[in-house]
């Protein structure tokens, strides 16, 4: 099942943030350490935000899933909105739970006003994710090279987007 989260859902929710960062540090730009996606008031504050942006959880029973959708905020950008923090535990991947929230992610960007592209980036090293972006039909439009640098290691990271129809 895939569901908006909501305050109520705080502590799970960070907790699956901090196991994403823990267990895939090369999928992710933010690092535990200094991750604001872990702080209860911001992340409190980012839910009220609920006309541009959602925090999508898939649950089985309890939460195994996570991905977050926002629109971006200034004026000339406001036809764009972005996916971040896409993760799915490693016991419950292979399941469809990715593909369920990935679609959850396009259906909310759809809903928003004027909005006629969905952004995210992910590393070359998420196989599996880059697959899953493909088959819904997000299109890498650059790389950057030396995108993340984890325990020494350059990682590329590719720059996707999905055109949305603009006939809502």
């Amino acid at each position: 099942m895939i569901r908006r989260l909501d305050e109520t859902d705080l502590g799970v929710l960070i907790a699956i943030r901090r196991e994403a960062l823990v267990t895939d540090p090369r999928s992710f730009t933010a690092s535990p350490g200094s991750d604001l996606g872990l702080d209860h008031e911001f992340v409190r504050a980012s839910m009220a935000e609920t006309s541009t942006q959602a925090y999508l959880g898939a649950f089985d029973p309890g939460l195994i899933g996570m991905a977050g959708v926002y629109r971006y905020p200034k004026e000339k950008e406001r036809h764009r909105a972005g996916v971040w923090g896409m993760y799915v535990r490693l016991s419950h991947r292979g399941r469809g739970h990715g593909s369920t929230l990935l679609a959850a992610a396009v259906d909310f960007a759809r809903s928003l006003s004027g909005v006629t592209h969905l952004c995210l980036c992910v590393s070359e090293t998420a196989d599996a994710a880059m697959h899953l972006y493909e088959r819904f039909g997000f299109v890498t439009w650059g790389r950057d090279s030396a995108g993340l640098r984890v325990e020494g290691e350059v990682v590329t990271v590719r720059h996707m987007a999905l055109e949305l129809d603009e006939d809502r």
